[in-house]
């Protein structure tokens, strides 16, 4: 379960050259973020860890060694779940709960449900992303907060929603 956990705490990007300047509607933020949210889960469900890698930021490619890296990181993931019998069923993205522009940076939190099977018990969890995109022609980044703790997920990301609550 630590490993689904883990896995399941990794943060994803999305890119999204489309997107407008900071006087895009909210419509068209949560329709572009849920987009893309459900794409990078998509690719992760499919196995396509090479999508699924482009849709992750610098930093955490970087500190995994690379992008073969962070696949064989995935991989392995998976492999432990297995062992574990750990299996995840599906990744719901669900509706966008809020949305905050400041300048040229977009925010939103995002209802995320990741269900899987452990040792053959159906099991649902409830989670949220916040995607975040700075700049006009940035790429949407998705950050998994679920059972993340506020304290430590605003250390390393300051730039998180001051009203948000993790």
């Amino acid at each position: 379960m630590r490993n689904l956990i883990m896995a399941l705490s990794v943060i994803f990007i999305g890119s999204c050259s489309d997107c407008a300047g900071p006087g895009i509607s909210d419509k068209q933020i949560r329709e572009q973020a849920l987009d893309e949210a459900k794409e990078m889960s998509n690719a992760y469900m499919n196995k396509e860890y090479r999508d699924f890698v482009s849709y992750s930021p610098s930093i955490l490619i970087e500190g995994l060694g690379g992008e073969d890296q962070f696949i064989e990181y995935l991989e392995m993931l998976d492999e432990q779940n297995l062992e574990g019998q750990t299996e995840i069923l599906d990744i719901e993205i669900g509706k966008v709960l809020d949305v905050s522009k400041e300048g040229t940076s977009i925010q939103v939190l995002i209802e995320q449900k990741v269900h899987s099977e452990v040792a053959g018990r159906r099991v649902t969890r409830s989670d949220s992303l916040i995607g975040v995109r700075e700049g006009m022609n940035a790429d949407w980044k998705f950050l998994n907060v679920g059972g993340g703790g506020d304290s430590i997920l605003r250390v390393r990301y300051p730039y998180l929603h001051e009203g948000w609550d993790f």
